[in-house]
């Protein structure tokens, strides 16, 4: 089954589906639809709405979404390098990522509250200015993720590793960290943390 500019589908599964790298959906609606083992590398989604609807194991790299809104989206498994979710229709996001490779992913400003971040790789992948409240990164891999700026309170960060952030430039309150987390924070600080002796 194919996608064609201006469709609407509910509640059917998209298998294979594969496009040109810059060829381009307009005003696709989705609700309730699977879409797996998608290669939508480099497209451009323009003014779609995904409403409840799951991505399994598809390559979005690098694709761009202009005005298109991601309503209770699951990404499972899936590629999502270099994706600017900032060109997404308003400032929200409802989605959760299971797995997936988000490294170079620009998220600034964007509210993320509560959002889902397990398994993930994100490499490189710019936070600054989000909002992060509950939001949860149960063993995802941050090196080198930027948080400047963004309100990180009751975020759970306890299973993540290489996370590093500046507490002087985030907004923090009850944000959970793994030992090894808090020490680099701290470090960022000026603070040198000491093993117990025994």
């Amino acid at each position: 089954m194919t996608l064609a500019n201006g469709a609407e589908h509910s509640d059917e599964t998209f298998e294979g589906l594969a496009l040109d790298e810059g060829d381009a959906l307009e005003e696709v609606r989705l609700e309730g639809c699977t879409v797996a083992g998608a290669t939508l590398r480099e497209v451009s989604l323009r003014r779609c709405l995904f409403d409840e609807c799951t991505f399994e194991r598809c390559d979005l790299t690098m694709a761009k979404l202009f005005d298109s809104r991601l309503r209770g989206v699951r990404f499972v498994r899936c590629k999502l390098m270099g994706v600017d979710f900032t060109s997404a229709y308003g400032l929200g996001l409802e989605v959760s990522f299971e797995e997936c490779v988000l490294s170079y992913a620009n998220f600034l400003g964007m509210d993320l509250s509560d959002t889902l971040f397990r398994g993930c790789r994100c490499e490189e992948s710019i936070f600054d200015d989000a909002n992060l409240r509950g939001a949860s990164f149960p063993e995802s891999m941050l090196r080198g993720a930027r948080f400047g700026g963004a309100d990180l309170r009751g975020a759970d960060f306890s299973e993540a590793t290489a996370v590093a952030f500046d507490p002087r430039n985030a907004k923090l309150g009850k944000t959970k960290m793994s030992i090894e987390g808090a020490v680099v924070c701290a470090s960022l600080l000026g603070i040198e943390v000491l093993a117990l002796q025994s």
